[in-house]
Parts: C-alpha cells; structure tokens; sequence
C-alpha cells in the first residue's frame, strides 16, 4: 500500500518520473513531428530497393548497364535465349584480358612468356555470364541453362521465390539486381 501511495505521489510530482515509473513513453509533439518525418523519409529511401526495375526501362539498356558493372566491355556480345516464357541473355567478351595478365609486359615491352596459372591459352573460352530482367523466371529455364560453380547468372532479387534462391546458389554464382 505505501509503495502504491509513493509512486502516485511521484507521478503527480515529476511527469517524467511518471513516465519512468509506468514504463510508457511519451515524446514530446517536436520529438513525434521528427520521427515521423524520419520514418517517411526511410520508407521513401526502402520503396527504393522494392520497385525492382522501372517499366519504361528498355531491357538492351539494362544489360549494358549490367555488363559494364561487371566489367565487360561494350564490345561484349550479346546473344538472346529463350526458354519457355522467359529471354535470357547470354553476354560474353571476346576482347576480355583476365586482371591478372594486365599490365604483365617485358622490360621490352612485349608480353612476357608465361606458363601456369597465369597464361591465357587460345582455347579458353571468354568469360561469360547469364541475365534475366523478367519478373518470374521458371524453373524449367533455369534447368535448361549450363550452370556451373563458376558461371555467373544475373536476374531481379524479386523474380526467384527462395528455393530457387538456395538452389541456384549452390550451381553457380548468382547475383540480384
């Protein structure tokens, strides 16, 4: 009984006790005008990353804008495959130099002789990756792709349910845009 008397002598005392002692909060009109406009301003910034790609978007634009971020050149070809519903590009760079062998010359200035991991032979095929820009994709496309642990496939985060997700992360390097 006594400690019910001292904390309604507090609250009627210090208001911020009272806030403290019942264990709610209470922001003043100022602190709810900021949060508010914190909170729309951070639903504005994550509608962002829901939208996916813009439907006046043209899908060639996309994909240079993908091959370029994946650091292919513009000279990179592009082929179009479909399965079923679903176009999916094939893009690979014929004119790809690997990182490793850039800059790589002689005090001659010619390329040097190099042997092992590092040298390039004629019969290595050029990198390449996959890209689907649809909003679904199928898993019969999907299983119709050469898939390996070193090819890289490219599509919208919202275009895979998460089994196809965990699946093609195990066959080959996936990516979301």
């Amino acid at each position: 009984m006594a400690h019910t008397l001292a904390i309604r002598r507090l609250r009627r005392e210090n208001p911020l006790a009272r806030l403290i002692v019942t264990g709610c909060y209470a922001a003043s009109p100022e602190r709810a005008e900021v949060e508010a406009a914190d909170a729309a301003a951070l639903e504005q910034q994550l509608s962002f990353f829901d939208e996916g790609l813009n439907d006046s978007a043209a899908p060639l634009h996309v994909v240079y804008e993908v091959l370029l971020k994946e650091g292919y050149s513009l000279n990179s070809t592009i082929a179009t495959l479909t399965a079923g519903a679903n176009t999916i590009y094939r893009i690979t760079d014929e004119g790809f130099a690997a990182p490793e062998l850039k800059g790589l010359a002689s005090e001659e200035g010619t390329p040097q002789d190099r042997t092992g991991p590092l040298s390039s032979s004629a019969d290595a095929e050029p990198p390449s990756f996959y890209l689907c820009l649809d909003d679904a994709i199928a898993t019969e496309a999907l299983d119709a792709l050469p898939l390996d642990d070193e090819t890289v496939f490219i599509c919208q985060d919202a275009a895979l349910d998460d089994s196809q997700k965990v699946n093609l992360s195990l066959q080959c390097v996936l990516k979301t845009i």
